[in-house]
């Protein structure tokens, strides 16, 4: 199968990262499903790994099985445009957890009883359970682009069209 990188978006910078930067990208996914629509026949928009000498990385991109060797380039080229416009249009830094907790907390202050045995930070844990590790979140191995299935529908049989 044939791989073409459209590219990423979002921020790495929250105590997750992992988790954060796939959150970002799932984003960007579902935003260029629905603006761009479904891909050519035999394509599919998904999430692929990469390893360098830094580590693994994810980032958007299109697979193709058709025999030509050549991506189709004008939805590819669409894909690049509207990702880049949605990276660019998002304010990474407010969103982030690390952020957003602080500006919360700033906000309505430590509003938790130290004394509470079902306080999440008393553990250490400043994000609580709601947040998980990185292999509870997103599995990169257990990553099927069939689970987000074609971008045409709820998951519930209701159409968005």
């Amino acid at each position: 199968m044939n791989w073409e990188n459209i590219g990423c978006c979002g921020s790495g910078h929250s105590p997750n990262e992992q988790a954060w930067k796939l959150f970002c990208l799932e984003m960007g996914l579902n935003y260029l499903k629905e603006i761009s629509g479904q891909p050519p026949a035999g394509c599919q928009l998904g999430i692929m790994w990469h390893d360098d000498q830094e580590g693994r990385y994810p980032t958007i991109g299109l697979t193709w099985d058709r025999p030509q060797t050549e991506p189709p380039g004008s939805y590819l080229h669409k894909c690049e445009l509207l990702l880049q416009r949605f990276d660019e249009a998002v304010d990474w830094v407010e969103i982030d957890p690390n952020h957003a907790i602080e500006a919360l907390e700033e906000e309505f202050g430590d509003e938790d009883d130290p004394d509470d045995e079902d306080d999440d930070s008393a553990d250490g844990d400043e994000l609580g359970d709601d947040y998980l590790e990185d292999d509870e979140f997103y599995d990169e191995d257990d990553y099927d682009e069939d689970d987000y299935g074609d971008g045409d529908d709820y998951g519930d049989g209701r159409s968005m069209h």
